[in-house]
């Protein structure tokens, strides 16, 4: 009969077959020994009983075995006649796929030509336009034959007569009777004159002539430049820095030098010159064409928005870049618009000039400049 049985180790439930004696079984789950004890053939029950069963050994998880009964062995599933069809068939489709790839690549090229084909390339031949006649050969060079040198034969003279006998016969009485060449004793060998060479005539050296003297004339003296009688006005190109900075050049900053709408006395903007550095100080210079003598005159408007250390001048600077400036100050609490002006001399030796808006190292200043007018004064 069989007997339903909780391990407890697991507690899990499981039947075993139990034939009234008692016995050890094993725990399909966790394969722990279990102990049963004998039933009694009267308290026997015909239907399954749950009756406890007593923890023999420890649960030994390293060795588990779940499985209570063993299956017969069964043989492995052999193969059905469909899918052996099924495998041919798709053996037999892609051979026919690659056969047929390796035709349409390797098939032979036809030349005959169809009646489309035809029609096709006699379109095209009529669309295509004529090509551009031969242009005419050009005609030969006409050969210009050279006439042959002409040749100058100069005529040779007459030949002399032959001496008549009489004349012959009287020049062999006048010659002197020559003795044969073996009575006559060899002549004496000429000795030549050995002549000095001469030598070449010295050429006389004529001493040396002393340099012309340059009369060197002394500059002529330039008529002094004519003085002005008025004041002349000089074009700045951004005189109140409504548009941009044009001509003025930022030198030197520790801070922020903006035209802006809100440090405007006139027009749409002004320059407003930031300098909290207390170090370094701002630079922005103009530079202008002057002479050493002529005198110069800067007026402009400033205000003081905050702190103080704000000039306005002229700089000027020789070949050496030695400095020499002319400045004003704008005194601190001039919260206003107010109008400035500085005058200066170009010194000599002067090379350059500038128009300076400079804030002291040692200022913390924020400050407004607007409407710039520079002008030549007698």
């Amino acid at each position: 009969m069989e007997l339903e049985v909780t391990c407890p180790g697991c507690g899990k439930q499981f039947y075993v077959e139990h034939d009234g004696k008692g016995g050890v079984v094993h725990c399909p789950f966790c394969n722990a020994a279990l102990e049963i004890g004998e039933l009694p053939m009267e308290a026997t029950p015909s239907h399954p009983t749950r009756r406890p069963a007593t923890l023999r050994h420890p649960p030994s998880h390293a060795n588990l075995h779940i499985p209570h009964k063993t299956l017969p062995a069964t043989e492995p599933p052999k193969p059905s006649a469909s899918m052996v069809e099924m495998v041919l068939w798709l053996l037999l489709v892609g051979a026919g796929i690659g056969f047929g790839w390796w035709w349409l690549k390797n098939r032979p090229q036809s030349t005959e030509t169809t009646p489309a084909a035809a029609s096709a390339a006699t379109q095209v031949a009529q669309a295509r336009p004529p090509p551009p006649p031969p242009s005419a050969a050009p005609s030969p060079k006409p050969k210009v034959e050279t006439p042959p040198p002409l040749r100058v034969e100069t005529p040779l003279p007459p030949p002399l007569p032959p001496p008549l006998p009489a004349q012959q016969a009287a020049q062999q009485e006048m010659a002197p009777a020559t003795p044969p060449a073996e009575a006559r004793p060899p002549a004496p060998p000429q000795q030549q004159e050995m002549t000095p060479p001469q030598a070449p005539p010295q050429q006389e050296m004529a001493p040396p002539s002393p340099p012309a003297q340059q009369e060197v004339t002394p500059p002529e003296e330039q008529p002094p430049a004519a003085k002005l009688k008025e004041p002349v006005e000089v074009q700045l190109l951004s005189p109140g820095f409504d548009t941009s900075l044009d001509g003025w050049n930022i030198l030197q900053t520790a801070g922020l030098v903006l035209p802006r709408t809100d440090a405007a006395h006139s027009g749409q903007r002004g320059l407003r010159v930031t300098d909290q550095s207390g170090e370094r100080g701002t630079i922005v210079a103009y530079p202008f064409a002057g002479k050493p003598g002529d005198k110069f005159q800067c007026s402009f408007w400033a205000r003081i928005v905050s702190g103080s250390g704000a000039t306005v001048g002229f700089r000027f600077t020789n070949a050496q870049g030695q400095s020499t400036t002319q400045i004003v100050e704008i005194p601190a609490g001039t919260k206003d618009w107010k109008e400035f002006t500085v005058s200066a001399t170009v010194p000599d030796l002067t090379k350059e000039c500038e128009i300076c808006i400079a804030t002291t190292e040692a200022g913390k200043v924020v400050a407004d400049f607007d409407d710039f007018q520079l002008r030549q004064i007698p």
